[in-house]
């Protein structure tokens, strides 16, 4: 069985802005759909997999979540409800049977962009709190889990 990843868009991190995706410059409002935005996050913000395409990592992803030893754990995230699957290497969030997020499952030391991406969000969140009554479910989805992603890292700095 394929789970799909959540077809919304997101807004691409501000730390992006001035890259190339797809041959277009990356600038403030550029938004693009969740599995590309994840996947950018990834390879150039917290470099923490070197797969080729976006395609590959949903594989990635898809793969896990069909790895037969994991832990699978609700996890309240503020007014949501998420699944967070632990297994095959990785960590798979699931909302309303869509994959929303999925990252390496990494141990301490973390690597440096990882720990820089990580201290990032914990200095942009309560930025994000100012703005939250404007922002759609799909971007306070996304926040809330890369909050629970940088406070993790956080407590676990070497």
């Amino acid at each position: 069985m394929t789970v799909p990843f959540t077809p919304v868009s997101l807004e691409v991190d501000d730390a992006l802005w001035g890259g190339f995706w797809h041959g277009d410059v990356i600038s403030p409002g550029y938004t693009l759909p969740a599995a590309e935005a994840h996947f950018l996050r990834e390879t150039r913000l917290t470099e923490s997999i070197t797969l080729p395409t976006p395609a590959d990592y949903l594989a990635a992803l898809q793969q896990a979540l069909t790895a037969p030893r994991r832990s699978d754990e609700i996890v309240a995230l503020e007014e949501f409800s998420a699944r967070r699957i632990c297994a095959g290497g990785w960590v798979v969030w699931l909302v309303n049977g869509e994959i929303v997020a999925g990252y390496p499952n990494t141990a301490p030391p973390h690597p440096a962009p990882l720990r820089e991406y990580a201290r990032r969000v914990m200095e942009r969140f309560p930025d994000w709190q100012k703005v939250w009554h404007t922002l759609p479910d799909a971007a306070k989805i996304d926040r809330l889990i890369q909050h629970y992603r940088a406070r993790r890292v956080a407590t676990t700095a070497d």
